[in-house]
């Protein structure tokens, strides 16, 4: 389980075109692969498309953060969205920034 203790708004850095929410809350552990753990959040994320003008798309989606399982990995971390089925897709890398926020922007039980 993943505690994450207040909203993450992540954006593309110099000129934003997207925002993406990540909720605060109980992100659980629903499955996982030879590379990430992937933790559910109980709310929808939010993406915004951020147009010029002022006009923005709102977009909810169901999924998570995404775990990497070593610490050595290019991508450490990930959100992911539900695809067909049970598949899974890695929407937006999380560097070290994200990792650093451990203990203080969210927190790990296993």
């Amino acid at each position: 389980m993943v505690v994450v203790t207040h909203e993450l708004v992540l954006d593309d850095k110099r000129r934003p075109a997207h925002e993406l929410h990540l909720p605060a809350g109980v992100y659980a552990l629903e499955g996982e692969d030879e590379e990430y753990w992937y933790l559910r959040s109980g709310s929808a994320l939010t993406l915004l498309d951020l147009h010029r003008g002022g006009q923005t798309e709102r977009h909810n989606l169901r999924g998570g953060v995404a775990l990497g399982k070593y610490s050595t990995r290019s991508v450490p971390a990930a959100v992911y969205i539900d695809a067909q089925g049970t598949d899974k897709v890695l929407v937006w890398k999380l560097g070290q920034d994200f990792m650093g926020g451990e203990g203080r922007d969210w927190r790990r039980s296993f």
